[in-house]
């Protein structure tokens, strides 16, 4: 490709801003520069479109392989558990008996709340972490601990109250004093 070529090239390619009248700048540079200037090659369009078409057929056929060799995952927690090796049966288990117990002992807890406005079905159905920020809420403050309330209000606001009395720790020393 000569430089006229590449000057042209940059002026009638859309990427490019270049119009006729940057001509005679583009043509002072050298070749190098314009090199560097012309945008990069863009890839075939149907070349992407055959690519894509071919992946998406290759994820259909992965998702039949699967569904025709009877590997889908299980739909419930309790067969989910069956599937599984006897081992992580028991762990899975008792985790989720603890889960369970957790749960409802949080459900019991938010409902004996006098202020409780959710129903049992929609307690059931929240996660676990939000249960617990809710029973978080509904429990009642204790204040056990907390000290007397001291009142500093008077009979007569105008009033100064007493000095403070002076306790004397070291009756001689005063008596020699005087």
């Amino acid at each position: 490709m000569n430089k006229e070529e590449l000057v042209n090239g940059l002026i009638a390619n859309e990427a490019t801003q270049f119009t006729d009248d940057d001509k005679e700048w583009l043509n002072g540079l050298d070749e190098e520069r314009l090199k560097k200037m012309a945008p990069p090659v863009i890839v075939d369009a149907e070349a992407d479109a055959e690519a894509e078409r071919i992946a998406a057929e290759a994820e259909t056929a992965r998702l039949a392989a699967l569904e025709s060799s009877g590997d889908t995952p299980p739909v419930t927690t309790e067969d989910y558990i069956a599937n599984a090796p006897e081992e992580v049966q028991q762990v899975l288990n008792s985790g989720l008996q603890m889960h369970r117990s957790r749960k409802e002992a949080l459900v019991a807890a938010i409902k004996a709340n006098a202020r409780n406005t959710f129903s049992e079905e929609q307690l059931q159905a929240k996660p676990l972490t939000e249960l617990e920020s809710i029973a978080a809420l509904s429990t009642d403050v204790s204040f056990e601990g907390g000290g007397a309330n001291i009142s500093t209000l008077r009979a007569n606001q105008d009033e100064t109250p007493a000095p403070l009395q002076v306790f004397d720790l070291n009756p001689q020393q005063n008596a020699d004093a005087a």
